[in-house]
């Protein structure tokens, strides 16, 4: 198949190089970034590759009804919304973006650590309120607090840069890593248990797999320091919710910073996730944004940059291949 007789729908917003790229290739694209899962569904049959953001999970109801899919591109980093297996053995290329991102995921994350522990959100809404409280504002500065970092791929050790010269103390774990740390001599590779005993402010920057689905969980925060808090950015389902409210309650964990959560979609959640998230969101040492920690201008064209290219590299190796057959 030549690139004019490749069709790709692309289901989310995307940054202008990536449409044009596509197109100068002479790939049709169908640019369709609010069409909803029934309109896709009907769709797919008609398309050689699908583009895809968290918002359209790639599992078994999309492959199926599309037996002559062959490339599945991913806005992002996270493989866990494409049902992979079933990708691998019907031999459908997957593309996806990991590192275009990271810098605007650790500037936001420094961002909401510095907001909850000057309290700026809360400060910011009672200035605007008409009042004026000093003393109850009175802060925790970042110096002198040992941060730890689980988890040091490109968003991980792009969080730990951000540390140079703050006079912190860095303690990362990465379980399928060693000497990860490189260059940033002042990052300490260490233990699990290393990291949650001494850390005053732990980052999560996981994906989500079997192993780390609920790896913060009451037994996790109970281990660690009374008094810390949470950040993350990487996946919801990777904490506990209950038991993270039920934390803070007590007064274990000490405040959190949640780019993700567990039940992101208001119209899925339960009435039990109801009140709990009731709970979560009533708490001042709460710091929330609607995952949008990836969600810049510059990593937008990034990561279309970083989608064009990995399309084609996979163009030219089946052009390739094809070649070698002949």
């Amino acid at each position: 198949m030549d690139a004019t007789d490749l069709k790709i729908l692309l289901t989310d917003y995307v940054h202008h190089d990536l449409l044009e790229g596509l197109r100068s290739e002479g790939v049709h694209v169908t640019y369709a970034p609010e069409a909803s899962s029934e309109m896709l569904a009907e769709w797919l049959s008609s398309f050689d590759g699908i583009i895809v953001n968290t918002r359209t999970p790639v599992r078994a109801g999309i492959l199926n009804a599309n037996p002559q899919l062959r490339l599945v591109g991913r806005l992002g980093v996270g493989l866990d919304i494409i049902d992979m297996d079933e990708a691998v053995r019907r031999g459908i290329h997957v593309v996806h973006t990991p590192g275009a991102n990271a810098n605007a995921v650790a500037e936001h994350c420094m961002g909401m650590l510095l907001g909850l522990l000057r309290h700026i959100p809360r400060a910011n809404a009672e200035v605007k309120a008409g009042s004026w409280y000093r003393e109850k504002n009175r802060g925790v500065e970042a110096e002198g607090l040992t941060i730890g970092i689980i988890g040091f791929g490109h968003t991980g050790s792009a969080f730990a840069r951000k540390f140079a010269g703050w006079k912190t103390e860095i303690v990362a774990y990465d379980k399928y890593k060693t000497h990860y740390a490189g260059d940033l001599r002042f990052v300490q590779e260490t233990t699990l248990e290393e990291v949650v005993r001494r850390s005053d402010v732990i980052s999560l920057h996981v994906p989500l797999t079997d192993e780390t689905r609920a790896m913060v969980d009451a037994r996790f925060l109970s281990r660690c320091r009374r008094g810390v808090v949470l950040i993350n950015a990487s996946r919801g389902q990777v904490v506990d919710t209950r038991a993270l409210v039920d934390a803070l309650a007590e007064g274990q964990v000490g405040g959190v910073c949640l780019d993700v959560l567990e039940r992101e979609n208001p119209a899925q959640r339960t009435e039990e996730d109801k009140e709990i998230y009731r709970r979560l969101f009533a708490l001042d040492q709460v710091v929330l944004t609607p995952h949008i920690a990836g969600w810049t201008h510059g990593a937008k064209r990034q990561i279309a940059r970083q989608m064009l290219a990995g399309i084609r590299a996979w163009m030219a190796h089946q052009k390739g291949a094809r070649g070698s057959v002949r």
